[in-house]
């Protein structure tokens, strides 16, 4: 009964200990203007996911690759994305991404997640 009572605190502790070690990764890097604005944070996180989830849905099938198993986002640039006019200046996207299938403000959340989103190692960086 004692052993079985060490080896039980034992498991629990360890998932514990391991729970309190493990880090979330971080897959962002906020805007140098809402660093320290708790409230501007929260709203940038809440967007930033939306953008992701969204190229996940409507870019990810055309920009992404998989190597080694791994999705791989493109490391577009930050002229690419501030100049772009992502409905008009592909064909392929007027007809893809028209207002019933992703809204403007959508769009602007999938801009800010390639943005600020956490790059590519210089090795694997993708251009598309």
């Amino acid at each position: 009964m004692k052993r079985k009572l060490i080896f039980i605190v034992t498991i629990v502790a360890g998932i514990l200990l391991n729970n309190c070690t493990s880090t979330n990764k971080i897959l962002y890097n906020y805007p140098d203007d809402i660093i320290t604005d708790d409230t501007a944070q929260k709203k940038f996180v809440k967007q930033f996911n939306e953008g992701k989830v969204l190229y996940k849905i409507n870019c990810a099938k055309c920009h992404s690759t998989t190597v080694h198993g791994k999705e791989m986002i493109p490391d577009f640039s930050l002229e690419q994305l501030e100049n772009y006019e992502i409905r008009i200046q592909n064909p392929k996207h007027a007809e893809d991404l028209g207002e019933t299938n992703i809204t403007l403000d959508e769009l602007d959340n999938v801009v800010l997640f390639l943005k600020y989103r956490k790059r590519a190692p210089a090795d694997a960086t993708l251009t598309k």
